[in-house]
């Protein structure tokens, strides 16, 4: 195995961005780096990968072969990440990548998508910060977040106020075992942990559905769950993924349960 530490600051850039967000596809990595031409970035990540510092996922027969290949750290890349101080915790979960559920690269793929939709975001009037998984641990409210861990929580700042998020993307189960993932919201809020540490309101609840019958069973057991607990103010909002990639996470997307 290669063990060379001769990477360019555009490719550290890359382990960087794997360890954030575990799973890449190549436009994903080519708008990170802002690079114009795709040749430059597949040269990148042909590199790495010949280094065996990523791995990479690519089908192809059709109609998968269409897709663009997707990218994750390996065991050099992941000795590279140790080597510069990266947490260490964290870095060891990433040894076992290629044993990831295509729901688990799905979400994460997606979850690229949204942070970068917000990031291209040009409207003055609003500002976004996103912190992720990965961030919670170093995010001044990694520790009182328990076992909730949303996929993000988003702030927006806009004329000196601020509004927060939490997002859900829900994976692409059957539809019963969302449950007991929902009710970790509704235990989360029903708690008031955020109200004590933060003397903010409880974050709005966004979930991004795999489907339009996904959304249609989470907004019915959302009902009943909220006339359970006698008409708590929690505010959730749903929307689909085809939603999302039309009309980006700040269009007209949203339903309020």
């Amino acid at each position: 195995m290669t063990n060379s530490p001769n990477i360019t600051k555009k490719q550290q850039q890359i382990l960087h961005l794997l360890f954030q967000f575990r799973f890449l596809n190549r436009p994903q990595i080519q708008q990170f780096l802002k690079h114009k031409d795709r040749r430059a970035t597949n040269d990148l990540l042909s590199d790495l990968a010949n280094k065996e510092y990523i791995g990479r996922i690519y089908i192809e027969t059709f109609p998968e072969k269409t897709k663009p290949a997707v990218y994750y750290l390996i065991k050099a890349g992941v000795h590279f990440l140790k080597s510069k101080g990266f947490d260490q915790k964290q870095l060891h979960k990433l040894y076992y990548e290629n044993k990831r559920s295509e729901n688990f690269i799905s979400q994460s793929l997606l979850l690229v998508d949204v942070y970068l939709d917000l990031s291209n975001r040009k409207d003055d009037k609003a500002k976004f910060t996103m912190a992720i998984a990965s961030d919670y641990p170093s995010h001044s409210l990694g520790e009182f977040l328990g076992d909730l861990l949303p996929s993000a929580y988003i702030e927006q700042e806009s004329n000196e106020d601020t509004e927060h998020y939490f997002l859900e993307i829900l994976p692409d189960v059957p539809i019963e075992r969302l449950r007991p993932r929902i009710r970790k919201y509704l235990d989360f809020y029903d708690s008031s942990e955020w109200e004590g540490e933060t003397s903010e309101d409880f974050p709005t609840v966004i979930m991004i559905c795999p489907d339009v019958s996904t959304l249609i069973y989470v907004k019915r057991y959302l009902k009943r769950k909220f006339i359970e607990m006698d008409g708590e103010s929690l505010i959730i909002h749903l929307t689909t993924i085809d939603k999302f990639k039309e009309h980006g996470l700040t269009g007209d997307i949203w339903e309020k349960v």
